[in-house]
């Protein structure tokens, strides 16, 4: 689309390189992991397997991906 600033993700691995950029500019910004995930800006564009929500009290796919990057940065703590 012509305009368009959201990112063009070629491979899954771009996405991880713009999530961890992103987390290395707030880290120094903000004292917590929570702080830091709550503040990416994350691209639903980005993901080719979307989650979708099988009833109305289905969590956004926001909440489900920032719930799945703290549980894996809490594994490698």
């Amino acid at each position: 689309m012509a305009g368009d600033s959201s990112p063009s993700f070629n491979e899954p691995s771009d996405v991880a390189v713009a999530l961890i950029e992103q987390a290395e500019e707030l880290c120094p910004v903000h004292n917590h992991v929570t702080r830091v995930i709550g503040n990416l800006d994350i691209s639903e564009q980005a993901f080719s397997d979307l989650y979708t929500k099988s009833n109305p009290r289905g969590f956004d796919f926001d909440a489900i991906i920032r719930t799945f990057l703290y549980q894996k940065i809490c594994a490698l703590l």
